[in-house]
């Protein structure tokens, strides 16, 4: 399998190549693990192999090669989360382009060449009734078609669905990986936050990595950050809405994102260590507290799929910190 430009994963590499080889693919995987490390563009590159009849597949330049990148390629589907981070069940009626009711109604179609491959990148941000409508499509899929479930919080996922797939764990990238990549990218090293602090606040994440090194994104986030560290040590209102940069990133990265920033905090305090320069205006010097923040900001980020007030729920779970 052509894995030209992925970094880490050796082993789950292995696993998805040997059942290439073999021919002896489940028809429902899943593929779990935190967001940011690779996780979809594996997928894609693996279901893309089912269709590229060139050497070392797939090519990425035959015409079903092409047609897949611009996703037109009939028996290849792929959705994800909409604008407001979730993926819907969709209309009964007349569902809409990108629902779980759209794909089935999709999948009834005839197959062109014989197989259909699905990649459902945010399996986790499926309410409680999509994942029940697509239980009864991965439960007894059609002969030829293979399904791939991305989820980055497993915790969310259904037992029954999760009973029904074979599952392939991924780990956070090494800080190696996301800084030579990070460097291919940005060949100069000219980043607005040095590359220290990126590598401990990505957590092995390139995509929060590529986050941090934007400027304008990396500042709205210490300034949440800022906002709580002011509740707790100057007894200032929490009067900030994070919406305003989830809109930019997606709620669940914001979280990831301010819980890691807190994690360097709780880390300073555990071995009595000065925090990075950078991150001093967010210190808080309570062990207990800053273990609380990260607890609370846990379970927001559970709530993300069930329709959460982010806003409210940000303000009474600190308040009761």
């Amino acid at each position: 399998m052509n894995t030209e430009g992925i970094k880490g994963h050796h082993r789950q590499i292995k696993i998805l190549e040997f059942l290439l080889k073999n021919k002896t693919i489940p028809q429902v995987i899943l593929f779990s693990g935190m967001s940011g490390i690779g996780k979809r563009l594996l997928a894609n590159r693996f279901l893309n192999a089912l269709f590229c009849t060139e050497d070392n597949s797939p090519c990425l330049n035959c015409p079903a090669c092409r047609q897949i990148a611009l996703e037109t390629f009939p028996d290849y589907i792929e959705i994800h989360p909409n604008e407001k981070g979730i993926i819907p069940i969709g209309n009964e009626e007349t569902p809409e382009k990108g629902s779980i009711r759209w794909l089935i109604e999709r999948l009834s179609s005839r197959s062109i060449s014989g197989t259909k491959g699905i990649l459902i990148d945010g399996l986790d941000r499926i309410t409680e009734e999509g994942q029940n409508a697509l239980l009864k499509t991965i439960e007894d899929p059609t002969q030829g078609t293979y399904f791939i479930l991305i989820s980055s919080n497993r915790s969310n996922l259904l037992p029954t669905i999760l009973s029904r797939c074979t599952e392939i764990k991924y780990f956070s990238l090494s800080d190696r990986d996301v800084k030579e990549i990070l460097l291919r990218n940005n060949p100069t090293g000219n980043m607005n936050v040095d590359t220290d602090l990126i590598l401990s606040l990505s957590g092995g994440s390139l995509e929060i990595a590529y986050y941090i090194t934007n400027n304008d994104i990396f500042n709205s986030v210490i300034e949440l950050c800022q906002a709580i560290t002011s509740f707790f040590s100057k007894g200032k209102y929490l009067d900030i809405d994070p919406i305003l940069t989830a809109n930019k990133i997606g709620i669940e990265l914001l979280f990831d994102i301010v819980i890691n920033i807190f994690r360097q905090n709780l880390l300073a305090i555990l071995k009595e260590e000065k925090i990075h320069p950078f991150l001093e205006n967010i210190y808080i010097d309570d062990k207990i507290k800053v273990m609380n923040i990260i607890r609370k900001m846990l379970l927001l980020k559970k709530g993300i799929s069930r329709n959460l007030n982010i806003k409210y729920a940000l303000k009474s779970m600190l308040y009761s910190v």
